[in-house]
């Protein structure tokens, strides 16, 4: 399980320098569930009652499993919802199956003098549309204390345990996740039916006792906390609309 911030991305050779234009948070269960959200730095926290267009207001979500390739440092993200792939069935009128990616694997090492770590790969550009070589850098962060004002990353020893919660959402015309770790939450919904896309990024602030909505796209109101069990059902609600 972890709980990661991108700090900077590089197209190579576009790019002279890294930079990071997004808020992006990867929160990842103990079997390697995932929830990826990257919102434009610029509408972040987004919170309001107006919904501007997805693609002017996040640059990509992602839900899926992290499957690592043996014998390799690659890990293979496999993709259950790819907003990419969603916008791209909205605007040429295809079904989304018809508008799946190719296979999203990236490359891990070490930095040298830096407890941040360097992803490599390559994957089409959002902005020129090619496929290119990237560079990210990651920096793994503590669930329980990082906040959203004061970055703290991941202890190298602990005895904190984070809450996990991870939900499925498999209904008819309905399909995403949600993964909790710690104080933080996010989740990925997408109406089938209508294309239409449910974001959340939560942060539970362990002062004011509640959780602080930093993202809340679209209608669903998500649980935080749930009691049950594994196979069990919870209900979710979105506008004019109840699924479980």
């Amino acid at each position: 399980m972890s709980f990661s911030r991108r700090v900077s991305l590089q197209w190579i050779p576009d790019q002279e320098d890294p930079e990071e234009s997004t808020s992006t948070y990867v929160i990842t269960s103990p079997n390697n569930e995932f929830v990826d959200i990257r919102i434009y730095s610029t509408n972040y926290p987004y919170t309001t009652e107006k919904q501007e267009a997805f693609d002017k207001v996040f640059q990509w979500g992602i839900t899926g499993v992290e499957e690592p390739i043996e014998g390799t440092s690659k890990v293979n993200f496999k993709h259950e919802i790819s907003t990419t792939e969603v916008m791209e069935s909205v605007k040429t009128g295809k079904l989304l199956e018809e508008c799946r990616g190719e296979p999203d694997v990236g490359d891990f090492s070490t930095i040298e003098g830096s407890e941040d770590r360097r992803e490599t790969g390559s994957m089409v550009n959002l902005e020129t549309g090619r496929k290119t070589d990237y560079i990210e850098i990651w920096r793994s962060l503590d669930p329980i204390n990082h906040t959203p004002h004061n970055e703290v990353r991941e202890p190298k020893e602990t005895t904190d345990i984070p809450k996990v919660l991870v939900m499925e959402v498999n209904q008819v015309g309905f399909q995403g996740k949600l993964v909790r770790l710690g104080n933080w939450v996010q989740a990925l919904v997408l109406n089938r039916s209508t294309k239409e896309l449910h974001v959340i990024r939560y942060h539970f602030d362990t002062l004011l006792k509640n959780w602080v909505r930093l993202i809340q796209y679209a209608g669903i109101d998500f649980p935080t906390d749930f009691a049950g069990n594994v196979g069990d059902s919870v209900m979710i609600y979105c506008i004019g609309i109840l699924a479980d």
